[in-house]
């Protein structure tokens, strides 16, 4: 997972502080099993996305995958495996519908390790 933990940076998706607050909140959140985690989950994707809307083109378009490997990532640290790694799926399918071969391919590897 340390490759990919840098994943979501190298994408352009830069977590701000209050980001990176509102990441570490919603896993302690999903840990507890907390009905706060969805909208945890919420806050941190619109905090994103603002993030994301200042970008354009190809930038956009892989910030946006990088937030989906951000949540991926976010779902196996708390322990949810299954959800994580579905979003890794999801993201790895993105990247390579966008073109982005490479991005793609990281994912796919990294996934077919399991870690």
């Amino acid at each position: 997972m340390d490759s990919l933990g840098s994943l979501p940076g190298r994408l352009g998706l830069h977590e701000t502080p209050g980001m990176a607050n509102l990441r570490r909140q919603w896993i302690a959140a999903m840990q507890r099993n907390s009905t706060l985690a969805r909208p945890m989950a919420i806050a941190y994707g619109t905090a994103a996305m603002a993030v994301i809307e200042e970008l354009s083109g190809d930038d956009y378009a892989k910030a946006q995958i990088g937030l989906v490997v951000s949540q991926g990532l976010a779902r196996i640290s708390a322990g949810r495996r299954e959800d994580g790694e579905a979003d890794l799926h999801q993201a790895a399918y993105s990247a390579r519908q966008e073109g982005f071969s490479a991005i793609a391919q990281e994912l796919e590897r990294a996934l077919a390790r399991r870690w």
